[in-house]
């Protein structure tokens, strides 16, 4: 893309009048008028022409009836019995996942095999005959 050129000369005897301009914060603080953004030019220039429709559904703080009193106020016992609830299920399957099971007596050792080992170490076929003595 070409740079653009100056399309006039200026005389030598005219500054620049932007020369000493310095683009600081302080410049920016400092300014007395604002200029609003281009969606609120874009909007106020529409709207003139034709104003907005209210699509329903969202209400403005002037809007209909004012309520006696602030959304939530007096149902704090409500949230108080959920959390209780909560807490008490919870407390509940711990316990029950603890093993306790809801008996506080120790188990008994398990029991010893029903069948008691034999005295002779080697293992006997199932269709091997003992021999008489």
């Amino acid at each position: 893309m070409p740079i653009a050129e100056e399309p006039e000369q200026r005389p030598a005897e005219q500054p620049d009048p932007f020369e000493g301009l310095v683009l600081d914060e302080d410049f920016v603080r400092a300014a007395t008028v604002k200029e609003q953004s281009g969606r609120t030019r874009m909007l106020a220039a529409r709207w003139k022409q034709q104003p907005p429709v209210d699509p329903g559904g969202r209400r403005s703080v002037n809007d209909g009836p004012k309520r006696s009193r602030p959304r939530g106020v007096g149902k704090a016992w409500q949230t108080w019995l959920i959390v209780l609830a909560v807490i008490g299920v919870l407390l509940f399957s711990l316990r029950l996942s603890a093993g306790s099971g809801g008996d506080d007596q120790p188990r008994p050792a398990p029991s010893s095999p029903a069948v008691p080992p034999s005295a002779d170490p080697t293992p006997r076929a199932a269709t091997e005959v003992p021999k008489p003595v």
